[in-house]
């Protein structure tokens, strides 16, 4: 395939050593604090469960419960981390919540009304969308990138409400613009005027009233204000929108992903739910990344739900963090909380497998191997999921499955170890 020669955007590498490791994350990503208000929340989950019929044998199916009873809640504005092993449940649960699956039972509010019925499906699609992990097989390859990212608009009419209102608003501006020249028009006809300062204040305010209606006429039409939507989501993300008509086969792995998010942005939502969207990325190109999602948060105040299992990603751009096994949360604190202490035996597993790129620490760390493997979710174990894998399971783990306690100010815990605290 033949190398474009003008690259919509230079994906610059943090380190031109091929042998990059996680910790130029520490370096290139910015870390940054959201205010949040502790009782505004956008995003409530309760019981949710997601349970997908296998078949057996002919006339038998067993339930695989890729999501079992999981209840949290995400404030307006935060970013909410969710990690674990693969298979273990965490892309299921995102796209549940998005209503990509009906889910089994449970219930999900959004600013505190239930998703519920038709209506109310499609708000809430148009308010939370999704980045998805591969930004190529997310993408149509048929689809000119301004087509890919104005879909939204037009199957939410998001245009419809914007042209009738911007409509209203160039009537009320023409009638000014025409106010002020006859207004100039009436100073012209005495003489004692021409060439008087106030002459000239009036003909520099005709000239600033006439760009603003030249700024806000290509919003009044349907094709215009969805080609500027295009070209504004394409700057916002780090595009050139000189490249609107080119094909997704012609861009790098960051640029797809740009393109992804771009029009996830592109229905103006308050959820994002982020599913991987680094993890096919270059190191080098993740960092980019990262800081885009960042600056949008600040710009736009997203609230995301960032699945991961890449545990520097997550700390770095998460306010809190819940660590997902087997279908079920086992813990969910604020970021630093988690890292610096953790107390559920799998989230300690974890949080040891994290590479330290200095020989000498990574010799002293003790790094804690969990022997076999995750179990089917199509015969989970009884009691506590996590019990055929933790060093300190007891016959008490199989009798009930753990709750998920708040052991202190927002570290919540589901481990037997805590029961009594």
């Amino acid at each position: 395939m033949k190398k474009e020669n003008n690259p919509i955007v230079e994906d610059k590498d943090i380190n031109l050593d091929p042998n990059q490791d996680l910790s130029l994350l520490d370096k290139e990503v910015n870390k940054v604090k959201h205010n949040v208000n502790e009782n505004d929340y956008i995003l409530e989950v309760k019981n949710l469960k997601m349970y997908f019929p296998i078949a057996t044998s002919i006339f038998k199916t067993v339930p695989l419960k890729a999501v079992d009873n999981v209840s949290f809640k995400i404030r307006r504005g935060e970013t909410l981390g969710l990690v674990g092993e693969s298979g273990c449940g965490k892309t299921t649960l995102g796209r549940t919540i998005l209503q990509l699956y009906n889910p089994t039972s449970g219930e999900i509010l959004f600013n505190g009304e239930p998703v519920k019925g038709k209506a109310a499906l499609k708000n809430f699609r148009k308010k939370a969308t999704i980045v998805f992990q591969d930004p190529y097989s997310s993408l149509d390859p048929r689809m000119t990138v301004s087509d890919i990212i104005s879909e939204p608009l037009v199957i939410h009419n998001v245009y419809r409400d914007v042209v009738r209102e911007n409509r209203k608003k160039y009537q009320a501006e023409q009638t000014r613009l025409n106010e002020i020249q006859k207004e100039i028009s009436d100073l012209k006809k005495d003489k004692n005027n021409i060439g008087s300062s106030k002459l000239a204040a009036k003909e520099k305010e005709y000239e600033a009233q006439r760009k603003v209606l030249n700024d806000l006429r290509p919003y009044c039409h349907k094709n215009t204000f969805v080609r500027a939507r295009v070209e504004e989501l394409m700057e916002i993300v780090g595009l050139s929108k000189e490249h609107a008509s080119r094909y997704v086969h012609s861009f790098s792995g960051g640029q797809r992903q740009r393109i992804g998010i771009a029009r996830a942005l592109a229905s103006s939502p308050q959820f994002i739910m982020c599913d991987e969207p680094v993890s096919a990325l270059d190191v080098s190109i993740q960092a980019q990344i990262l800081n885009t999602f960042q600056d949008l948060q600040q710009k736009f105040g997203l609230t995301y739900l960032f699945v991961a299992h890449n545990l520097l990603v997550v700390k770095h751009i998460s306010d809190r963090i819940a660590v997902m096994y087997l279908g079920h949360i086992v813990e969910l604190a604020n970021s630093e909380e988690l890292y610096d202490n953790p107390l559920h035996p799998y989230t300690i597993s974890l949080l040891s497998s994290i590479p330290e790129p200095d020989p000498i620490k990574a010799k002293a760390n003790k790094r804690q191997i969990l022997e076999g493997d995750i179990p089917s979710p199509l015969n989970a174990p009884s009691g506590c999921p996590f019990r055929t894998r933790c060093p300190k399971a007891s016959k008490e783990c199989a009798e009930k499955l753990p709750e998920l306690r708040e052991i202190s100010k927002g570290h919540f815990v589901a481990c037997r170890l805590f029961d009594k605290k």
